[in-house]
């Protein structure tokens, strides 16, 4: 148990996502804006604390949820990885062209 709590909210186009400590204290909030309503997303979380979080987009998305951009476009459902630090900071972003992410349970 790595002594927090990730919280992933798609909200229309954005994506919120927060962190809170094991006594539901707030610790840091990021989000990330899109153009239409965007993605299924998944999120994992890695010993080290590092968030990654997948989905599919069609928009245009700012994946950057610091004061920077990171901005990719897609005209079909395309499919993003992004790693975020433990601190919620970009890390980086890889895309596939013209797949849909599928949620196998």
């Amino acid at each position: 148990f790595l002594g927090f709590i990730i919280i992933l909210v798609l909200v229309g186009a954005n994506i919120f996502l927060s962190k809170f400590d094991n006594s539901g204290n707030f610790m840091w909030a990021k989000s990330f804006d899109g153009t239409t309503n965007s993605c299924d997303s998944y999120l994992d979380v890695d010993l080290y604390g590092n968030i990654y979080i997948a989905g599919n987009f069609n928009t245009t998305v700012d994946f950057d949820p610091g004061p920077g951009a990171f901005s990719m476009s897609s005209t079909s459902n395309d499919v993003f990885i992004e790693k975020l630090d433990n601190l919620g900071n970009f890390v980086r972003e890889d895309f596939v062209l013209g797949l849909i992410l599928v949620h196998a349970s």
